[in-house]
């Protein structure tokens, strides 16, 4: 194939590079065939004349006791080594020429296949969505596990992940994602609201509780999650002012039935019979205010016939037997 024909064929630097290369060792070897045949072209008189003409370009061979013939000799073996090297070098361009465009192929397939999955991403976090709020927590995990394998760290699939692990009280794995997640959205008050949530229920309301102070957004998580930490630290009093600011109607009047144990637990402590009952009156009307949002829901937890793999009430549940009585329920 002529040379010039693979000029159509250049699409990359690197086959230019290549080929420019390529076409100085074909000029190289050109020129040295050229002088072979000068030398074999001419008469005895200009062959002598000539092999001294090439032999001053190897200036580090001393052929000053060489005869005609040998320096005839020696001119020919340089001139067929120069060329076999020309050979050698114009045949690695062309394998670092391949080997580049293959990579260079490789990386565009890659990058268009990443591009590809990247677009399924929007779809796929629908998808985990309808499948968390519907509790198929299956298909969920296998959407979250599908959107990892594109985006290591998208947060929503993170979440998910660690929201599936804590409902199966795996907290070290909850951590993990929790921990990833943040990482990858560092103000985020639901991720950071999460990890609160859990270092709660391992016992670190310190590290809850310092979290939770990056927010201070005044929404009801919030207060609810302060007072959650305050609670489970056993520092009732503090836990229900932030309670008190909460709503009924939020989750199902979750802070209600958590006021009712934070009431018990101060009237406890009280010196006095008159100021424990108060205390324990006050608890019984919070309880029946926080069940009465949802009565069945209520007393299927309460009664421990039913969990809430959200929202374990475990604590709670203790401080508030002595007033779970079926009056109340």
């Amino acid at each position: 194939m002529d040379i010039w024909e693979t000029i159509p064929k250049i699409t990359t630097p690197f086959a230019l590079i290549a080929f420019l290369a390529t076409i100085i060792l074909f000029i190289y070897k050109s020129k040295w065939r050229s002088k072979e045949k000068i030398i074999e072209g001419v008469n005895e008189s200009q062959k002598l004349q000539a092999i001294n003409t090439i032999l001053r370009d190897f200036s580090n061979i001393d052929t000053a006791e060489l005869t005609k013939k040998q320096k005839y000799e020696l001119t020919q073996e340089l001139i067929a080594q120069k060329i076999q090297r020309f050979k050698i070098s114009a045949f690695i361009s062309v394998v670092i020429a391949v080997i580049l465009a293959t990579v260079i192929l490789i990386v565009n397939w890659n990058s268009k296949t990443s591009n590809s999955a990247i677009k399924e991403i929007p779809s796929l976090e629908a998808s985990l969505a309808a499948n968390f709020q519907a509790e198929d927590y299956g298909n969920a995990e296998r959407n979250a596990d599908k959107i990892l394998d594109i985006d290591p760290h998208n947060k929503r699939a993170l979440t998910v992940k660690g929201a599936i692990a804590y409902m199966n009280e795996d907290y070290q794995t909850t951590l993990k994602y929790y921990t990833k997640a943040l990482q990858s959205d560092t103000n985020n008050s639901v991720i950071i609201g999460n990890l609160a949530w859990v270092y709660t229920d391992l016992g670190a309301t310190d590290l809850a509780l310092k979290l939770l102070s990056k927010i201070q957004d005044g929404k009801p998580d919030w207060f609810e999650r302060m007072a959650r930490a305050h609670l489970y630290d056993n520092n009732f009093k503090e836990a229900l002012n932030y309670l008190k600011t909460i709503p009924n109607t939020y989750h199902k009047g979750v802070a209600r039935i958590q006021e009712a144990a934070c009431l018990i637990m101060i009237g406890n402590n009280q010196s006095d019979s008159s100021s424990i009952l108060a205390f324990r009156k006050n608890a019984e009307m919070k309880l029946v205010q926080g069940v009465s949002e949802d009565e069945e829901f209520w007393k299927a937890i309460l009664t421990e016939k039913r969990k809430d793999p959200k929202w374990p009430m475990k604590r709670e549940i203790e401080l508030l037997k002595p007033i779970l009585t079926e009056t109340v329920l």
